[in-house]
């Protein structure tokens, strides 16, 4: 079987500087209600990366790729660099003791295999695409999901 290819960070950003809304607005998952709203999707993206330079990549199987950031680089470390507030955290709940015995957190640790770890001083960091925003009407409602 072909394993899919990663498509390289640089490439990623050049392809998202050059979008269009006409292509985006086409895809068969797109709400993305109009091309202000494409235009503050895409700037948000560059934005998120400005400064970014990946030590690395792998693609999961859910077909999403994760860039291995370097630690400083990550966009809440560089926003609080910046002197901008920090969002607040909502309260975490608390799983019942079940569900905290059935997966010990070794098990999902071992189940990422060596090559799919980021090098060490690195974060990895799901990589958010155009094709994963333009699902959402407006980048605020990208923003305000909830798990």
């Amino acid at each position: 079987m072909e394993r899919a290819r990663v498509l390289p960070f640089h490439e990623f950003i050049a392809e998202t500087r050059e979008a269009l809304y006409a292509k985006f607005c086409r895809l068969p998952d797109a709400r993305v209600g109009s091309a202000p709203e494409f235009e503050s999707m895409r700037q948000h993206i560059l934005d998120l990366y400005a400064g970014v330079t990946p030590l690395g990549a792998h693609l999961l199987e859910s077909g999403q790729i994760v860039d291995c950031i370097p630690f400083g680089q990550q966009p809440a470390l560089r926003s609080v660099a910046r002197g901008e507030p920090r969002a607040s955290t909502p309260a975490r709940p608390v799983p019942p003791p079940s569900i905290e015995r059935a997966v010990p957190p070794s098990a999902t640790a071992a189940a990422v295999s060596q090559e799919q770890r980021c090098p060490e001083g690195t974060v990895p960091m799901i990589r958010l695409d155009l094709q994963t925003l333009t699902r959402f009407p407006t980048l605020q409602a990208f923003l305000s999901k909830v798990p």
